[in-house]
C-alpha cells in the first residue's frame, strides 16, 4: 500500500510541475502574441496554436486522471454494463461541452478578426460580420440540438 501511495504522490508532483511549466509557457507565449498584436501583425495563427496547446495540456492531464488512473479502460467493470454506460454517457456530455467550448474560442477569434478588419478599414467588414454572426447562430443551434439528443 505504501508503494502505491508513493507512486500516486510522485505522479501528483510530476503533474503539478508539468502544469506549472505549461502555465508559464502559456503566459510567455500570450505575452508574445500581445506584443505582435500591438505591432499590428497578424495574430490569428499564433492565437489558434496558443489556445490549442493550452487545451491539449489541460486535456491530457484530465484524460490521465479521469480515464487511465481511474481504470475506465481496464477490465474493472466486473461484468456490469451499467458502469460502462455511465462512463459512455459522461464522455458524450463532456465531448459536447468541449465542442461548445471550442466553438466559443473560434467565435472569439472571429471577433478579433472583425475588430482587425474594422481597424484597417476593409471594405468587406459587414459581409464578414454577417458570416461570423451566422456561424455563431449555427454553433449555438447545433449545440442545443446535440444537448437535446443526449
Amino acid at each position: 500500500m505504501i508503494l502505491l501511495y508513493d507512486e500516486f504522490q510522485a505522479y501528483g508532483q510530476v503533474k503539478s510541475i508539468g502544469l506549472w511549466l505549461c502555465a508559464f509557457a502559456a503566459v510567455v507565449a500570450g505575452f508574445r502574441i500581445y506584443q505582435q498584436w500591438n505591432r499590428g501583425e497578424d495574430v490569428e495563427g499564433p492565437l489558434v496554436l496558443w489556445l490549442t496547446s493550452i487545451a491539449f495540456c489541460g486535456g491530457a492531464a484530465y484524460a490521465v486522471d479521469r480515464f487511465i488512473l481511474s481504470g475506465v479502460f481496464s477490465s474493472s467493470f466486473g461484468g456490469s454494463d451499467y458502469l460502462a454506460q455511465q462512463y459512455t454517457q459522461s464522455m458524450a456530455i463532456e465531448g459536447s461541452r468541449a465542442a461548445l467550448l471550442l466553438g466559443v474560442v473560434v467565435a472569439i477569434i472571429g471577433l478579433i478578426r472583425v475588430f482587425q478588419k474594422f481597424r484597417r478599414g476593409d471594405d468587406d467588414l459587414y459581409e464578414f460580420m454577417f458570416k461570423w454572426f451566422g456561424s455563431l447562430a449555427f454553433l449555438f443551434l447545433m449545440s442545443s440540438i446535440i444537448s437535446a439528443m443526449l
